[in-house]
């Protein structure tokens, strides 16, 4: 493992990117950049998840039901619709990214 790779990920020299092999670049996940966040228990990363969705819910901009999720589903499926035969599966799609 070269330095700086962890589990087969490089951190460039601002950690804002990582290197994950075979996938390209992406941001971190907040436990690797609130570390203190592994140290909670089972109970309080549940108490955590729960505050972090009531936060969620009470954003006024938060709405599941948002007409452009909803319009974008609709062109999908009438995609998928005009050609079922261009669907990847899911089991496809986990192969060709364990190469």
């Amino acid at each position: 493992m070269a330095p700086g790779d962890v589990e087969g990920r490089n951190r460039n020299s601002n950690s804002e990117l990582v290197w994950l092999v075979g996938f390209g670049y992406y941001l971190p996940m907040i436990l690797d950049r609130i570390p203190a966040l592994r140290e909670l228990s089972w109970i309080e990363k549940l108490e955590l998840v729960d505050e972090l969705w009531r936060d969620v819910r009470a954003d006024v901009s938060f709405d599941v039901r948002h007409e452009e999720i909803v319009a974008e589903l609709e062109r999908r499926r009438a995609e998928y619709a005009s050609s079922p035969d261009s669907v990847v599966s899911w089991k496809d799609i986990k192969r060709r990214l364990a190469v």
